[in-house]
């Protein structure tokens, strides 16, 4: 219901009661409060990612019983602001400021390789989101007046910026 103040909406029924049972949760995660966590992608009632600043992520496989700590090898220094989770082994975050990264994990965020770096240190990654396994989109700061957008058409493993003409503009 979107209308009930526990829930983080997210359209989909199933989503928006794992969130509410991983909410009440929260309180195990207190050993973490010096982060700030920013990106939530909860799979399904048992699985969910969070990501957060200091290179940090948090995965639960348990309905969020239980939260495991990983600190991205060699990005401790990153906001990573967004995450999408397609499985319990298997998600892509983003980064914000200092010339944006996208990396993906296929072993549960043990290791993680860059599939997108940014050139232009001004890009600053807002958020993921995917159509199917394969089609994806992430969306960050407008430059120039225009949403910068990516695009991937094989399951997060390359990205490419779309068009400067098919960007929406921001007046």
């Amino acid at each position: 219901d979107p209308d009930d103040p526990r829930c983080v909406y997210l359209n989909i029924e199933s989503e928006c009661k794992a969130v509410q049972r991983m909410a009440a949760q929260l309180t195990q995660v207190d050993p973490y409060k010096e982060f700030s966590f920013r990106g939530l992608s909860v799979v399904d009632n048992d699985v969910a990612w969070a990501s957060g600043n200091k290179g940090t992520i948090l995965i639960t496989s348990n309905g969020g019983l239980n939260w495991e700590k990983l600190t991205v090898a060699n990005f401790s220094n990153r906001d990573f602001r967004s995450i999408y989770a397609f499985d319990k082994n298997n998600a892509i975050i983003a980064s914000a400021g200092d010339s944006g990264i996208v990396l993906k994990t296929s072993d549960a965020g043990k290791t993680w390789r860059i599939v997108y770096r940014a050139k232009d240190n001004s890009i600053f990654f807002d958020g993921i989101d995917f159509w199917n396994e394969r089609h994806g989109i992430i969306y960050g700061d407008p430059i120039a007046k225009k949403l910068f957008l990516l695009e991937t058409e094989d399951g997060g493993a390359t990205w490419k910026e779309i068009e400067d003409n098919q960007r929406p503009l921001f007046e």
